[in-house]
């Protein structure tokens, strides 16, 4: 809405002229970032197709996920009870964890689900709660936000809804499908189709929307956590 007013005030070859800046700008952010890379995939073990072979229970009653970037694993709690292994592929900068938009680096922490799209450009997407507190706090204190986008970043977080997206911190991040043979998102966790539908499917929003989910989010809900490299 703020680009569209500052559009209008302009004439016609200025309007122009700040749309091609502003969408260089967004150009070089991507084209910085690396390259896609094979992902060695350690094959799966025996214990964990055993695993995916039983069938899951119609009702989970405390689920969890959590992922492990440097195994390339993203595995699916009851509980203590594992009910699923999925192999995954990261950010174009798989080792670091994401500190501003456009790094390509997957987040690290511990995050809940909060938006859920079936119908997402990469199968369904299972969107989580970064920029989490601890980010915001770190982008605070080095000044890449400020007191106000932390504040909003804050209050939603305390009300169990999804952090905004559109600070110098990034956002749009989440699980979803596209495929694992490589490193290729801009900072999401991928699987293969069938996993993330599968995992779509088990973890349905309660309430119609996990935006309005509250602080009951550790019952009700689903927390995920990521493990850093090792």
């Amino acid at each position: 809405m703020v680009m569209h007013r500052v559009i209008r005030t302009l004439t016609p070859v200025a309007a122009v002229a700040l749309v091609t800046l502003v969408l260089l700008s967004i150009y070089r952010g991507v084209s910085n970032l690396p390259p896609a890379t094979m992902v060695a995939i350690t094959p799966m073990t025996g214990a964990e197709l055993a695993v995916n072979e039983q069938p899951l229970p119609e009702k989970l009653g405390v689920p969890h996920i959590i992922i492990h970037k440097s195994r390339r694993r993203l595995e699916l709690y009851d509980g203590d009870v594992l009910l699923r292994v999925h192999p995954i592929a990261l950010g174009r900068s798989p080792k670091a964890d994401k500190v501003r938009e456009g790094d390509g680096a997957t987040p690290e922490g511990v995050f809940y689900v909060c938006t859920r799209n079936p119908e997402s450009r990469y199968d369904r997407f299972l969107g989580i709660s970064y920029p989490s507190a601890e980010d915001a706090d770190r982008g605070r204190h080095s000044g890449l936000i400020d007191n106000g986008q932390h504040r909003m970043i804050m209050q939603a977080l305390d009300n169990g809804r999804r952090p905004p997206w559109n600070t110098p911190l990034g956002g749009e991040i989440g699980i979803h499908g596209g495929g694992n043979s490589r490193d290729w998102t801009l900072g999401s966790v991928a699987l293969t189709d069938e996993a993330v539908a599968e995992l779509f499917d088990v973890l349905p929003c309660h309430m119609g929307s996990c935006q309005t989910c509250g602080k009951t989010f550790e019952s009700a809900f689903y927390l995920v956590k990521l493990e850093g490299f090792i």
